[in-house]
C-alpha cells in the first residue's frame, strides 16, 4: 500500500545520489588531540614552576643545586616503577575501545607487558640505592613458572603456548614489582582494591557487551557477541580475571572490614560471570591454579574465615546451572547475537522496506534499516538498562547494609535479603516499553529521530528522518520478532543479576554470623 504514497522529486533526487551514501568526512583522531593538549600543558606548566622558581631564588647557585639534589632524589627512586605497576595494571586495561581496529593496532596486552618490562628495568636500576624486601610466596610462584614452562613443549601449538607462557611471566613480574615497591600491607591492600575495582567496571563492560545492553556502536562483533571488554580481546580480558578473581577472594576473606567483604563479593560474582563469558581454555587454566593457590594460602594462614572461600566456590555449579537455565551462557549469547541477524529477525526489516519502498528507493533499504535499528534501540530501553541494573544492585546493597548493622537478626536479613534482590530484574522490566502498543513503539522511534542529531544517520540525516516517518507503522510491525527475541534475553540477564545479588548476600550473611 505504500508504493502508491506520493513522494517529492526533491526527495527521489536525493536518495538517487551517491551522496546518499557517503559517510561524513574523516576528522582527526581526537584522542591524539587530546594527548597533544595535555601533554603541551603539562610541558608548559612544568616549564613555568621551574621559571618561577628561578625568578622567585635568591641564591640561583644554591638554588640550582636544590634541584638538582630533588631530581636525583626522584631518578633514585621507584617512582618510575610504581608508575609502570599503575599504568599496566589500572590505567591501560581502562582505556576503552570502542571496536576491534584500535586492538589490532596497539594489543592492550602487549602494552601491559612492555610496562612491566619497563618497571623491572627501572627497578634494576636503581636496586643499589633502594631497600630490598623479601618476596612472599616465592615457591609456589617459581613453580607455577617451571610447571609452565615444560608445559609449553608438550603444547600442540608452540607459538601460542609461547604468548600464554609470556602472559604468566608477566603477571609474575608485577607480582615481583608490587612486593618490592608497595611493600607495605597499607600500600598492598589499596593496590589489589583498586585492581579489583577495575576488574568489576571491566567485566561489567563485558557483560554489557555480550547481552548487547550497550548501544550497537558501542559492541564489538555484533553478530558473535564476544565479551571483549575495554581489552579488545576476550583472552586477554580472562587473564585479567585470573589475577582479579583470585584477589577478590582472599579480600573478602582477609577482611579489613565487612564493607570490604561485601564489595569484595560484589568483584567476584560480577567477574566470574565474565569470565565463563570468556570460555577460554588457557585463562580457565590459570583460573584454576589461581583458585588452588589461594585455597592452600587462605587455609594455611586464616583458619576459621577459610570457609567463606569455600562457600563461595561451592555456590558456582549453582550459579553455573541458573546460567544455563536462562539461556545466557558463552554458546547462548553468541547464538543469541547470530540469530538477531537471521532473515526471520532483523531480515523481517529489510524485507519490509523492500517491499514497501518505491523501486526508485530500493537502493535506500540498507541505510533506512540501519538507522531504524538504532532509533529502534532507544525505544527498547537499551540506553537505560544498564543502569537500571547498576541503580537497583546499589539500592538493594544500601538497604541491606543498613538491614544488617541495625538488626542483629541473621532471620530477618535473609528474608530482607531476598525481597531486595529483586530490585535489579524490577527496575530493568520497567525500562522495557510494551511491545504490543504498535503505536506507542512508532511514538518514541520517531521522537528520537526527530531529536537525534543529523550526523547520527549520515549526511543525509533529514531525509532519512522523512523516510522513517513515512513508513514508522510497517517498520515497527516488521520488527516484532526481533525486539521479542532482544526482551527476553535481556529479561534472563536481569534475572541472573538478581540472583547472583541474592547469593553474595546470602553469603556475606553465612560468614557473618
Amino acid at each position: 500500500m505504500f508504493k502508491n504514497v506520493e513522494l517529492s522529486d526533491d526527495l527521489l533526487n536525493i536518495v538517487n545520489t551517491k551522496t546518499f551514501f557517503v559517510d561524513p568526512p574523516d576528522h582527526p583522531d581526537v584522542w591524539f588531540r587530546y594527548v597533544v593538549v595535555i601533554g603541551t600543558i603539562s610541558l608548559v606548566a612544568l616549564a613555568a614552576a621551574i621559571l618561577t622558581r628561578i625568578f622567585h631564588a635568591e641564591d640561583l647557585p644554591s638554588e640550582f643545586s636544590k634541584m638538582g639534589l630533588e631530581l636525583r632524589r626522584v631518578l633514585q627512586s621507584t617512582l618510575l616503577t610504581r608508575l609502570c605497576l599503575i599504568c599496566g595494571m589500572i590505567v591501560i586495561p581502562l582505556v576503552f575501545y570502542v571496536n576491534t581496529k584500535e586492538h589490532y593496532w596497539t594489543a592492550k596486552h602487549t602494552a601491559m607487558l612492555f610496562t612491566g618490562f619497563l618497571g623491572l628495568c627501572s627497578w634494576m636500576a636503581v636496586r643499589e640505592w633502594v631497600p630490598r624486601f623479601r618476596t612472599p610466596y616465592a615457591w609456589p610462584v617459581g613453580l607455577i613458572l617451571i610447571s609452565a614452562t615444560l608445559s609449553t613443549f608438550r603444547a600442540v601449538n608452540i607459538a601460542e603456548g609461547i604468548g600464554y607462557l609470556f602472559a604468566i611471566f608477566g603477571s609474575a613480574v608485577f607480582f615481583f614489582l608490587a612486593s618490592q615497591v608497595f611493600s607495605t600491607s597499607k600500600r598492598i591492600h589499596l593496590i589489589v582494591l583498586t585492581l579489583g575495582l577495575v576488574a568489576i567496571v571491566m567485566s561489567m563492560y563485558g557483560l554489557c557487551q555480550s547481552y548487547l545492553l550497550l548501544p550497537s556502536e558501542y559492541v564489538y562483533a555484533q553478530e558473535t557477541r564476544a565479551p571483549v571488554s575495554t581489552i579488545g580481546n576476550k583472552n586477554y580480558a580472562a587473564y585479567y580475571l585470573d589475577l582479579a578473581i583470585p584477589l577478590a577472594l582472599a579480600l573478602a576473606v582477609c577482611r579489613r572490614g565487612p564493607k570490604q567483604t561485601l564489595l569484595a563479593l560484589a568483584i567476584f560474582f560480577v567477574c566470574r560471570w565474565h569470565f565463563t563469558l570468556c570460555d577460554t581454555r588457557g585463562g580457565t587454566i590459570a583460573m584454576t591454579v589461581g583458585i588452588l593457590t589461594t585455597i592452600a594460602v587462605v587455609a594455611y594462614f586464616h583458619g576459621r574465615r577459610f570457609r567463606l572461600l569455600l562457600y563461595a566456590v561451592l555456590l558456582e555449579p549453582l550459579l553455573w546451572a541458573a546460567m544455563s537455565a536462562a539461556k545466557i551462557t558463552y554458546g547462548d549469547a553468541q547464538n543469541w547475537g547470530a540469530m538477531l541477524d537471521r532473515k526471520e529477525f532483523k531480515g523481517q526489516i529489510g524485507d519490509a522496506l523492500r517491499a514497501s519502498l518505491p523501486e526508485d528507493f530500493r537502493q535506500a533499504t540498507s541505510i533506512l534499516q540501519t538507522a531504524y535499528l538504532k532509533a529502534n534501540e532507544v525505544a527498547l530501553g537499551v540506553n537505560l538498562r544498564t543502569w537500571a541494573l547498576v541503580l537497583g544492585v546499589l539500592i538493594a546493597l544500601g538497604v541491606f547494609w543498613y538491614v544488617v548493622k541495625s538488626q542483629k537478626n541473621w532471620r530477618l536479613s535473609l528474608g530482607v535479603a531476598a525481597g531486595l534482590a529483586f530490585l535489579p530484574y524490577l527496575f530493568a522490566m520497567l525500562t522495557m516499553p510494551n511491545l504490543s502498543d504498535s503505536r506507542g513503539m512508532a511514538v518514541r522511534v520517531m521522537n528520537y529521530a526527530r531529536n537525534a542529531d543529523s550526523v547520527e544517520f549520515g549526511p543525509s540525516g533529514d531525509v532519512v528522518v522523512q523516510l522513517l516517518e513515512r513508513y514508522k507503522t510497517v517498520l515497527v510491525e516488521a520488527a516484532r520478532n526481533y525486539n521479542e527475541i532482544f526482551f527476553t534475553t535481556h529479561q534472563g540477564v536481569a534475572a541472573m543479576m538478581s540472583l547472583s545479588l541474592f547469593v553474595m548476600m546470602a553469603t556475606f550473611l553465612l560468614y557473618r554470623y
